[in-house]
């Protein structure tokens, strides 16, 4: 064990929430110590009842994966349940990616009941603080009318401020819209350059649109 990870031990153990959260992540990610994923939980929880937005959103993700707590097919409700307990109070925290998580909740009803709506403002309110992820959603949440009024221009706005992000995703989607003008203006070396992007970060379905549209040049 080394010196480092024993002083935040010494501060975690003193009620430091910060350096409970950190010592959750080295026990999840094996920092410094064997992984230990009931050692993690315990930590992030401690540093969660103490409204660490970080650790309440990584113990919702320990609940949904059914990481270091006891989950089987019968109590597998239960835990999303306290997955999205969590993910909603680092999410009033304003922590993006227990938004983004919450959005995802809500849209799939997992541990929550279904509400599209309510996924959309969870999305957006990540989307709006720069959360790729959230933005590419919040895109295809306006392409869809999902939760929202169907909007083709907003959905392409989104689609290109995650695309420039370089989320593969939204690269695609962004690259469908120049291709087909949907939301944008058509232009096809933009479709093109958007396609490559996303090929060249190993998208197979952006590599074969990409292949075809240079076909059909």
């Amino acid at each position: 064990m080394s010196k480092k990870f024993e002083e935040l031990l010494k501060l975690a153990e003193q009620g430091d929430a910060v350096a409970q959260f950190n010592l959750g992540a080295c026990y999840y990610n094996g920092d410094g110590v064997e992984p230990d994923d009931e050692k993690a939980v315990y930590w992030y929880k401690k540093a969660a009842e103490q409204d660490n937005a970080d650790a309440q959103c990584n113990l919702g993700v320990c609940y949904e994966l059914g990481l270091g707590v006891e989950q089987d097919s019968e109590e597998a409700a239960v835990w999303y349940k306290k997955a999205a307990v969590w993910y909603k109070k680092a999410a009033e925290q304003g922590d993006t990616d227990a938004q983004f998580n919450l959005g995802w909740c809500y849209e799939n009803g997992s541990g929550v009941e279904q509400d599209l709506e309510e996924a959309a403002v969870w999305y957006k309110k990540a989307a709006e603080q720069g959360n790729a992820d959230a933005q590419c959603k919040l895109g295809v949440c306006y392409e869809e009318g999902d939760g929202v009024e169907q909007n083709d221009e907003e959905a392409a706005r989104w689609y290109q401020k995650a695309a420039e992000q370089g989320d593969t995703v939204a690269q695609r989607y962004l690259g469908y819209c120049y291709e087909s003008g949907q939301g944008v203006e058509q232009n096809y070396d933009k479709a093109a350059f958007w396609f490559k992007k996303a090929a060249e970060q190993g998208d197979d379905e952006a590599q074969e649109a990409y292949d075809e549209l240079c076909e059909q040049e």
